[in-house]
Order: C-alpha cells, then structure tokens, then sequence
C-alpha cells in the first residue's frame, strides 16, 4: 500500500485530470462523435511518439508502482500510457475551443513543471531526455495536431484519411 501513495496516486491524478478534460472537451463539442474519433487518432498519434521515446530510444522511465509484482517494462508502460493520453486530452481541449495561442505555451509550461514534479518524487526518471524537450515537443505537436484537425473537420484528403487511421 505504501507505493499507492508514494508513486502510483501522482498518476491516478493525472488520469483523473485527464478524463475531465477529455468529457469536458467532447461534451461541449458540436460534433461528438468525429471529436471522440479525432481524441482516439490523436491518443494514437501521441502513443507512437511516447513509444518511440520509451521503447526504442530509451528516453526515460516511469515508475508508477501498478505492476510492482510483474515487470518494470509494464509498469514503465503504464505511466507511458498515463502520459500519452493526458496529452492527447490537452491537445483536444486546445483544438475544440480553438484556444489562444498563448494557452499552448501555458500548457506546455505546466507539462514542464508537471515532469519537474514527476522527477523530484522519484517517480519518473530521465535517461538522456531532459524536461525542455517536452515543453517544446509539445508545442509543435500541438501546431501539428491543430493543422491535422483543421483539415480533418474542413478538407479532408485521402492521405489525411489514411494517417488518422494509421
């Protein structure tokens, strides 16, 4: 029990602001069901790039304690998953209420400070990775994400089609 409350309550925060984020961006949406579809696309675009850095670049660790028995790689992926879709959540909220571009550098910041935290309780760990590269992968995903959900929600293409499915 002592690792619920060390490690693994950080990440069940997350997910709880995560999934409030997530129903409040597709409950106040005008098109629920292309926006959860657009949610889902984005969770995988972010879990290829999560996985990438995790998997094969071994960029950091994640220690949420839920698999404590089992494995550290799926414990490392648990928090992996954490993350992946609390961004993907954030970059919904900023494409559905086409927020200001200065709530993308906010966002970012907190993301930062949010990792900052991560690394100081010791429940997430830097290999090579450092936290500016978050902070600023996150901004130019979001640029990306927004030019994805303009042309998906106005001129779809084909190729467009076959990204978001992939």
């Amino acid at each position: 029990m002592n690792t619920f409350w060390k490690n693994t309550i950080w990440y069940v925060l997350l997910a709880l602001t995560t999934v409030c984020a997530a129903v409040f961006a597709i409950g106040k949406s005008h098109d629920r069901k292309r926006h959860f579809a657009f949610f889902i696309s984005v969770s995988g675009l972010t879990f290829f790039i999560e996985i990438s850095l995790f998997g094969f670049f071994k960029a950091y660790q994640y220690y949420p304690m839920i698999f404590l028995h089992i494995s550290s790689l799926d414990d490392g992926l648990a928090g992996n998953i954490f993350s992946q879709f609390s961004i993907a959540s954030t970059l919904l909220l900023v494409c559905v209420f086409n927020l200001k571009h200065f709530w993308v550098f906010i966002f970012a910041a907190v993301y930062g400070l949010i990792e900052e935290l991560f690394l100081r309780l010791e429940i997430y760990e830097h290999y090579w990775y450092r936290t500016w590269m978050t902070v600023a992968g996150f901004i130019i995903l979001t640029y990306f994400v927004r030019l994805i959900y303009y042309r998906t929600f106005n001129k779809p293409g084909k190729a467009l089609q076959y990204l978001l499915i992939f």
